[in-house]
């Protein structure tokens, strides 16, 4: 008999490594008595009509007893046993249920100390056998008299065994989840950004501490709000902002940048990224929210760099365009000035009137001198307005190139801003190339910032201007062409030219500041760079670029939303 007891307490289930993670991953050994197994002891006592009751269970050295009920002292206190007084080890050995009708004639028990010690004459355990099948212990019923163990009160014992292996994992199921909850929380406090959860409402789930801070609550105070109090319509997610579209499959929409609302009320520039998070039941969203504020005030001050250096490059076309109508109107001004003398010097003109026959009047010099310096005059006027007129255009074009960022998005219309680029830009090509605008007849206004907008194509042109000149050199050849129509909902802008080309290899990398294709001195490396920020950043929209060495460039601007048809 002894060598029956020493083979359980050393088998492999009893001792698997598998099992007592398992069992360890509980944490229920030692643990202090709860209600929730302590229900159950009281049940199996009561429906079985035992005096003891026990979840017990089995480690490598000892069984303990997380719920018992009739235990005498020390057992009752200490609530466990070493293995040398545990008939449950034998449900843990074999895995199966152990029914003892008298432990003094049952070969399996007979020597164990517990007969003596505690008089246990008789015992019913079932297997406290987990989903992925490590028996921990068992629930057993304990008499302290020889008894037969009937059927129906065995089948009680076991659906009660189950229920308590039930409660056994879900809580080690909460306890995962919290830890991963926790753990999900602790990445989130983690991140520089500000992340959020909302519903399908619109009201905050969840948030982590940077969104606390950067929206101005206190530590939780956020769950609960409705997010639509800190962020514009476009960006909200579809349900918040009033939509009902729901789309197919999880995807983050690109970054918006949005004017942003503190708890206090004050506000600050922000990118939006939004992803749904699709679920079983309604959806939710995770909100990313970036303060971008300071990257905005550099890359404004960069933009009136690049505006500043624009404009120098524009300065001596510029003057050459201003120049031009200049000398015209100087040389017709000096001539209108001459007719003046001319006239004073003439003798006064008869008394009598002179006749509008045509063959009257060639008979008087005199009148006919006068009409043809006066037609003179007109022609010589009509050029002297139509210069100054052109330099109005000129100097309207460069007031708008040099108008301040004001920060804000207006209503625009693309016509006369990309016209008003092609005037100060022309005067450039007047030994690259030509320069043509396709302007869409019914182009739509378009929702911008027009400075950086303005700024953005006219770097464009200029790089295009660069590239035919590079290309074709003073023999000419070069062209390059802005385009403008609807795509859709959006409006795009495209510059091309059939220019010296850009290296497919290098076109993920036209756009990162500093870098430049141009000769040492020739480029700082912002003029793209000043682009993507315009594009992308400001207005979420996107720029691609289609090129290869002399074969020309296309750059594309896309901006989507809040367009209006001309009136």
């Amino acid at each position: 008999m002894k060598g029956l007891l020493e083979e359980a307490c050393t088998s492999s289930a009893v001792n698997d490594p598998g099992r007592l993670l398992r069992l360890s991953q509980t944490e229920l050994l030692d643990s202090a008595a709860e209600e929730a197994f302590d229900r159950w002891t009281r049940l199996v006592a009561s429906l079985l009509d035992a005096p003891v009751a026990l979840v017990s269970l089995v480690d490598d050295k000892r069984q303990y007893f997380k719920s018992q009920v009739g235990l005498p002292e020390p057992y009752a206190t200490t609530r466990q046993t070493p293995l040398s007084h545990s008939f449950c080890k034998l449900i843990v050995n074999t895995g199966k249920p152990l029914v003892v009708r008298d432990s003094l004639l049952d070969a399996r028990v007979c020597d164990n100390p517990v007969v003596t010690e505690l008089g246990v004459h008789a015992y019913a355990g079932m297997p406290l056998r987990t989903s992925d099948g490590f028996v921990l212990g068992a629930l057993c019923a304990i008499d302290g008299a020889p008894r037969d163990w009937c059927d129906r009160r065995l089948q009680i014992l076991e659906d009660l065994a189950g229920a308590v292996t039930t409660e056994i994992e879900l809580r080690a199921t909460l306890r995962q989840c919290q830890g991963q909850h926790s753990l999900a929380i602790a990445i989130m406090d983690a991140a520089p950004e500000a992340i959020l959860v909302v519903d399908a409402g619109g009201f905050v789930v969840t948030a982590n501490r940077q969104a606390h801070e950067t929206l101005g609550y206190e530590p939780g105070g956020l769950v609960g709000a409705a997010i639509a109090r800190h962020l514009p319509a476009h960006a909200l997610p579809p349900a918040a902002a009033g939509s009902t579209a729901r789309g197919s499959a999880p995807a983050a929409d690109p970054p918006s940048n949005a004017t942003a609302t503190r708890r206090n009320g004050s506000q600050f520039s922000a990118d939006v990224t939004i992803t749904p998070i699709r679920t079983s039941g309604p959806d939710h969203h995770c909100l990313i929210l970036r303060d971008v504020t300071r990257q905005h005030e550099i890359a404004g001050r960069t933009l009136e760099a690049q505006k500043m250096k624009a404009l120098g490059v524009l300065a001596a076309g510029v003057a050459h365009e201003i120049c031009n109508p200049l000398q015209i109107v100087s040389g017709h001004a000096s001539w209108i000035l001459n007719a003046a003398d001319r006239i004073a010097g003439m003798p006064d003109e008869p008394d009598e009137p002179v006749q509008h026959d045509p063959a009257a009047d060639n008979a008087h010099p005199l009148a006919s001198d006068h009409r043809a310096i006066a037609a003179e005059v007109r022609d010589a006027s009509s050029a002297v307005l139509d210069q100054v007129s052109r330099i109005g255009e000129i100097v309207r074009a460069m007031n708008a190139a040099s108008h301040p960022a004001t920060g804000r998005q207006e209503t625009v219309c693309v016509h006369e801003m990309i016209k008003e680029i092609a005037g100060l830009t022309r005067c450039h090509f007047r030994h690259a190339g030509s320069l043509e605008i396709d302007l869409e007849p019914s182009l739509p206004m378009v929702t911008c910032y027009p400075a950086e907008l303005r700024q953005a194509v006219t770097n464009l042109v200029l790089n295009a201007v660069d590239a035919v000149e590079q290309r074709f050199g003073p023999a000419g050849g070069g062209a390059v062409r802005v385009r403008a129509y609807s795509l859709d909902d959006s409006l795009a802008i495209e510059v091309v030219d059939n220019g010296c080309g850009i290296d497919p290899a290098l076109h993920e990398r036209v756009f990162e500041p500093f870098f430049t294709t141009k000769g040492v001195g020739a480029g700082t490396g912002q003029g793209l760079a000043t682009v993507y920020y315009a594009v992308h950043q400001l207005h979420g929209g996107a720029v691609s670029l289609e090129s290869a060495p002399n074969a020309g460039a296309t750059f594309r601007l896309t901006l989507p939303g809040a367009l209006r048809r001309q009136p």
